[in-house]
């Protein structure tokens, strides 16, 4: 889910406020919240750096939570969902509850959950991390990741420093937006997406990349030939018009969501894999037979390295002598077969001198 997906996604949550938390349960990769709001329950999952959305599709809980589950059951069971917002149009989920507690949901990379107190300091980080501008550390301020791009209702008019580039690429440099959805309004802007930013009426462009803020909900899902899952959005996708896809439209964001994610992980799971994840696999096991190759040769070489040391270190007074001579010859600029052949006889081992370069056979 991109950043635009959840701002999508938080509009549908705003029906969970005033809701009480009655629940809170491990997930897959992330955690299950479970409210009651007038006699209705409503399941939120959340799979860290992927998805939050409504769910119907409950798993078997795991019989000994994790320990951040019992932290947020401590501060939160029976507490009033006050506010559901996105933080900065990032990525960033933060559910306010009663008693001053709040969860953040940051769905960057790995994705990270923390509790709040009621003056925003960290209670505790599901993962403690630190970054050059802010820390995620229990008691410390939370602060949000910076952000210096534009939200796309900010924008007046874009101009490029270098023309020649693919225009999708360079707005994505100034506007808070996903290359995905930047090609959707480059697409309703009269624009395909290999069109170079010196081509573009940016005008255009910034009108069609705000009106993707106030669109009609008719989520969307497009399914490639195999029947695989292969992209989604809240509404239907003037870009994908006349590509080889087969779509499904959903009543609301969320059962598209849980339709999407469900289609992908059961895929996996049941082994009927399509031709790209098939792809990606033997990538992967390519890769692992390499690591594994040069792992193996890090070894040998790891012994060999290990044996010249401990060979050096029991014969440091004759090494030091080779050094000495060796450098002598270097330093007359004798001819080095013939340095080489006197200071083996010398030694009795053999002994290379190579353009400067001493090789010592131990």
């Amino acid at each position: 889910m991109s950043n635009l997906d959840y701002f999508y996604q938080l509009k549908e949550l705003e029906q969970l406020e005033g809701a009480r938390l009655d629940g809170a349960y491990d997930y897959f990769g992330g955690f299950r919240l479970r409210f009651r709001k007038e006699g209705v329950q409503w399941n939120l999952a959340i799979e860290l750096g992927v998805r939050i959305h409504l769910t119907h599709k409950l798993p078997e809980s795991q019989k000994e939570p994790s320990s951040f589950v019992k932290l947020m059951r401590g501060h939160l069971d029976n507490a009033v969902l006050e506010k559901a917002v996105q933080v900065n149009f990032d990525r960033i989920v933060s559910l306010k509850f009663s008693r001053g507690r709040t969860l953040v949901f940051e769905q960057l990379g790995k994705g990270n959950t923390l509790l709040l107190d009621e003056k925003g300091v960290i209670i505790r980080p599901m993962r403690g991390e630190e970054f050059s501008a802010r820390k995620l550390r229990k008691g410390e301020i939370y602060s949000p990741p910076p952000n210096d791009k534009l939200h796309p209702l900010q924008l007046n008019n874009i101009s490029f420093s270098n023309p020649a580039e693919n225009a999708v690429a360079a707005l994505s440099k100034t506007v808070n937006l996903a290359p995905f959805y930047l090609e959707e309004a480059t697409a309703r802007a009269g624009y395909p997406k290999t069109t170079l930013a010196g081509e573009i009426d940016s005008a255009r462009v910034v009108q069609a990349a705000k009106e993707l803020l106030s669109q009609p909900i008719l989520a969307t899902s497009y399914f490639d030939a195999e029947g695989a899952p292969a992209a989604f959005a809240p509404f239907p996708l003037k870009k994908l018009e006349g590509e080889p896809y087969t779509t499904k439209n959903f009543p609301n964001f969320s059962e598209m969501l849980e339709d999407y994610y469900s289609n992908r992980f059961e895929g996996q799971v049941s082994g009927k894999s399509t031709a790209k994840v098939e792809e990606e696999k033997n990538k992967l096991l390519g890769a692992l037979v390499q690591q594994k190759k040069a792992l193996e040769e890090m070894v040998v070489q790891e012994q060999e390295t290990r044996q010249a040391g401990e060979w050096i270190y029991s014969n440091y007074s004759t090494v030091e002598q080779i050094l000495l001579d060796a450098k002598e010859a270097f330093n007359r600029k004798q001819d080095e077969k013939q340095a080489s052949e006197a200071l083996s006889n010398k030694f009795g081992k053999k002994i290379v001198l190579k353009r400067g370069e001493i090789e010592l056979e131990a």
